[in-house]
């Protein structure tokens, strides 16, 4: 059944659908998110400060999503698409680290006011990290 060519793309999409499921999981807590925010309080200073690192994290592990999905669809790696595969799993990760650097500049603390916001970052990091451990 899980043979040849059939087999491994099988294999593949299966994997990429159970990392897939597991990041289903967080949009609850997106949802949540923008449902509870009032946009009030400090939101504007904070997304202000992290907004350019959310969308230098965003766009490249959107793009490793797409990448990991046509891979998986094949069934074949070749030595061109490893090679993409490693180049937009270190821009992930690098975004990452800008993430972090920008969330603890602008609220190093846990904040009540700041939770929902909070939450939404730490769902678009888990994302990022399953993209990039899938990969």
């Amino acid at each position: 059944f899980n043979v040849g060519a059939n087999g491994r793309v099988r294999i593949l999409l299966q994997q990429f659908l159970a990392c897939a499921n597991d990041i289903k999981d967080s949009t609850f807590v997106i949802k949540g998110c923008v449902i509870s925010e009032t946009f009030g309080g400090e939101h504007n200073k904070f997304i202000s400060a992290v907004q350019p690192a959310t969308y230098a994290l965003l766009h490249p592990a959107h793009d490793l999503m797409w990448m990991l999905a046509a891979a998986s669809s094949d069934g074949e790696l070749d030595e061109k698409e490893i090679k993409r595969l490693r180049m937009a799993t270190a821009e992930v990760k690098s975004a990452q680290v800008g993430l972090l650097q920008a969330f603890q500049a602008a609220s190093p603390d846990v904040s009540a006011d700041l939770a929902e916001e909070q939450l939404f970052l730490f769902a678009l990091s888990m994302w990022a990290r399953k993209m990039t451990d899938f990969s």
